[in-house]
């Protein structure tokens, strides 16, 4: 079942990821404008809580299914990997052009080592630190995700018992979040913003039970959620995100960053709900974003940081101003990066996906043979 409120979402998740990348190209003053930009870093937080949900979505229709796990994995597999797999070989290909004209001779990137590529072919850059976010811009986010994914069907096959309780559900990300705090200060880790520490799946697991509990609301207990008022489900959203903004950009607080995630990704569970109301039919724009939002998350970071950087050095300031030349430097970038992912949407992710039912195909037809000749039928 496609949900269309979803597709928004995303488009917003990756829209507030551009933001913050492109505003890294310039020299911004501080102030408000300096302190919304860097928290776009959330739409990270927001794409999780969002995978997570659809994740239950598709979980919970094909848990009957034989082989399901197996399946599941698959999915994810051919939905995630071509894509990054080609981010390894572009970015490569690009930082070795960038060094020829910095240097003028051909350097392979130091980063570039047999054990960090390796590390990101295989997903575990989440839990191994000198590859975690440097070989493929931005792939912490989908090192720790993976790593999600691999628990997840065990994770919900574990509280199927109790997932129908209203208190096990509300309870589950404050639970989450506790148990990882008190882990993170009690091992005496310093949460920074944009370290290792940070992106791992500890810090950000309750980011992930936010979206799961999300969906058990609306399954098992509807009511909950649907007596919320609209206007109340934004002036929420706006609040929560005003919590993280505050603890950490703005009067920043000690191992607040232990904490941003999870009030972000409430707030975004609002901001969901909120969506969820809105007619399908509007914003299209915003969820053609969405469907390409895989793209380009890997894709935006040419643009954001380096076309960015040279627009913004070479012709805009001087002209415009810092503020004004983050908003042309934005739009130029997203619509750039909105181009390219549609050749990348269309000819790998597209493809590739269907490669994977493909697989899973064969796996179904495979278990009916089985079943067929050990029933002799």
């Amino acid at each position: 079942m496609k949900y269309v409120f979803i597709d928004s979402i995303r488009g917003i998740a990756i829209l507030l990821v551009i933001l913050v990348h492109t505003s890294q190209s310039l020299v911004l003053p501080d102030g408000w404008l300096k302190n919304f930009s860097s928290y776009g870093q959330m739409g990270v937080q927001l794409f999780f809580v969002a995978s997570a949900y659809t994740l239950c979505l598709s979980f919970s229709t094909r848990k009957s299914e034989k082989m399901a796990i197996a399946k599941f994995y698959v999915r994810r597999l051919f939905r995630i990997a071509p894509v990054y797999y080609l981010g390894i070989i572009g970015y490569f290909i690009f930082r070795f052009i960038l060094n020829y004209l910095k240097f003028g001779q051909f350097i392979v990137p130091e980063q570039y080592s047999l054990l960090n590529i390796m590390a990101n072919v295989i997903f575990i850059n989440g839990v191994y630190s000198p590859a975690n976010n440097n070989i493929v811009p931005g792939g912490w986010s989908i090192g720790t995700e993976m790593l999600f994914y691999l628990v997840f069907p065990f994770f919900m096959l574990m509280i199927s018992r109790i997932l129908t309780k209203k208190i096990f559900i509300i309870s589950l990300p404050l639970v989450t979040v506790s148990i990882s705090s008190i882990i993170l200060i009690v091992s005496g880790y310093s949460v920074e913003n944009n370290e290792f520490i940070y992106y791992s799946i500890l810090n950000q697991s309750s980011v992930f039970t936010v979206g799961i509990s999300l969906f058990l609301l609306h399954t098992h207990h509807s009511h909950i959620v649907s007596n919320i008022k609209s206007i109340s489900l934004f002036f929420l959203f706006i609040g929560f995100s005003g919590i993280s903004l505050y603890i950490g950009w703005i009067n920043p607080v000690t191992q607040a960053f232990i904490v941003i995630p999870f009030f972000s990704a409430i707030s975004f569970a609002f901001l969901i709900e909120a969506f969820k109301r809105i007619n399908g039919n509007k914003g299209r724009l915003l969820q053609q974003i969405g469907q390409r939002s895989y793209s380009m998350y890997i894709i935006h970071f040419i643009f954001a940081h380096q076309v960015s950087g040279i627009i913004n050095k070479y012709v805009l300031i001087g002209l415009i101003g810092v503020e004004l030349s983050l908003i042309v430097s934005y739009l130029i970038t997203v619509i750039a990066t909105y181009s390219l992912a549609g050749i990348s949407s269309r000819y790998v992710e597209s493809y590739f996906i269907g490669v994977g039912k493909g697989v899973i195909d064969k796996f179904s037809k495979k278990s009916v043979n089985l079943t067929t000749k050990a029933t002799g039928i």
